[in-house]
């Protein structure tokens, strides 16, 4: 195909970009265009067919084995923003119970849940009971994965009796819903591929600037909007290997491989066919080649 051509082009070849000088910005920001659309479609066509139907299963077994192994005792009831439970305080829900041990950051904890409608909503009591979810008389507090603590207020949540049986009920009835999430999430890795592009544009602004002075070392003379246009097709194989879903995660080797590709491939027009030039006596003087022969 003509299209990846031009990708193994982008890639490398001095020819190529010097012939970029003579095609206008429609040329370029249209490859690109191409280039990030079909590259968007296979990552979500890969990962919604190797990532999400894992994710399912993961999630449907997550919440069967939470509504499973739900205390047969435990009732929990929430009024006018209240809790009040039928088991002695404090009560906990270990983390071994409901967690894979592999989950490692669940695992921190030794209890997933502690319930103590008498204790103060507060870090304090959260580590005190070890516990990666405290519920108090009006309150729930958790650390997320900054560290921050959130004391979340319980005054607008609806009356309800969580029990076993309710929990068992309420799986059976959404859990069928959960196949929804693959289309969403699919939906949603687009989205944020076209924005992660629509990025690419701006951040070639500054990166073109790169692209300019390694062409003025270089001595090859070009304006500033045909560097930002180079640096369309300059960013093929950086998006290829170094994009949010590789990796690799080296400090700038997005714009490092940038330049390092732009040293390469934007040569003078004089020293291209210099290059030619000997690389067409090399194959002329070959042992197979007419002349090399007596």
């Amino acid at each position: 195909m003509d299209f990846l051509k031009k990708i193994k082009r982008s890639v490398y070849s001095p020819k190529y970009y010097q012939e970029l000088l003579d095609q206008p910005l429609s040329y370029s920001i249209k490859y690109f265009l191409t280039f990030a659309f079909i590259f968007g479609v296979l990552l979500v066509v890969g990962f919604s067919l190797f990532s999400f139907p894992k994710i399912n299963k993961t999630l449907n077994d997550a919440v069967r084995k939470a509504a499973n192994n739900y205390p047969q005792e435990l009732a929990v009831t929430v009024k006018s923003g209240n809790v009040s439970t039928n088991v002695s305080e404090p009560f906990h829900i270990k983390t071994a119970v409901l967690v894979d041990e592999n989950d490692v950051d669940l695992n921190d904890h030794e209890n997933l849940v502690t319930i103590d409608t008498k204790s103060e909503a507060s870090a304090d009591s959260l580590m005190k009971y070890d516990t990666s979810l405290l519920i108090t008389k009006n309150y729930i507090v958790y650390q997320k994965s900054n560290g921050q603590i959130v004391t979340q207020s319980l005054e607008k949540v609806s009356d309800v009796v969580i029990d076993k049986a309710f929990l068992i009920q309420f799986v059976d009835k959404y859990s069928p819903y959960l196949k929804l999430l693959l289309p969403l999430m699919a939906i949603g890795l687009f989205i944020f591929i076209i924005f992660f592009v629509a990025f690419q544009f701006c951040y070639l602004f500054l990166a073109a600037l790169l692209i300019w002075l390694i062409a003025h070392i270089k001595k090859v003379e070009m304006s500033y909007g045909k560097s930002y246009q180079l640096g369309l097709h300059l960013m093929t194989l950086p998006l290829l290997i170094i994009s949010p879903f590789s990796f690799i995660n080296f400090p700038f080797a997005f714009t490092l491989l940038l330049i390092i590709l732009a040293f390469i491939n934007i040569r003078k027009k004089e020293e291209l066919i210099v290059v030619q030039a000997n690389l067409v006596q090399g194959a002329e003087n070959q042992p197979g080649s007419a002349e090399g022969q007596v």
